[in-house]
């Protein structure tokens, strides 16, 4: 069995010599420019359909949230007819408040509030995160 083996590895050796060593050996590619270019552009196209398909789904983009910064109002509270509550403050400027659904404040309508949360100075919004935002006042 051994001399099976030594025998091959020459014959081997003068194979790969012959065929590095002879420059006639020629490779033709017999396709056309724009074919090949198509396929390329296929390949390329489809890698990036599926890489960044794929990548949308593990890795979603969510905006940045916009930091308001923290106010502190005191007027009276009042309610719109679609359910909307803002506060009137002493200078008669009306401030809208966004709060969590959850936070009902039907009961103290037309009362002293203190009111802190963030606030967009655009759109006069005063967000309110949760109860511990509103303060009222009773009158003696």
């Amino acid at each position: 069995m051994e001399e099976v083996i030594k025998e091959k590895k020459p014959q081997k050796l003068l194979a790969l010599r012959n065929i590095l060593n002879n420059p006639e050996i020629d490779i033709d590619l017999k396709t056309n420019f724009f074919k090949l270019s198509a396929i390329l552009i296929v390949i390329v196209s489809l890698v990036f359909i599926i890489g960044f398909g794929i990548g949308r789904f593990y890795y979603p983009y969510y905006p940045p949230r916009v930091v308001l910064p923290k106010s502190v109002y005191i007027g009276t509270l009042y309610k719109s007819s679609n359910e909307q509550f803002y506060i009137i403050d002493s200078k008669l400027e009306t401030y809208t408040l966004d709060m969590p659904k959850d936070l009902n404040l039907s009961k103290y309508v037309g009362k002293q509030v203190t009111v802190s949360g963030g606030f967009n100075q655009e759109t006069k919004l005063l967000e309110i995160y949760g109860a511990s935002d509103i303060e009222f006042f009773t009158r003696p």
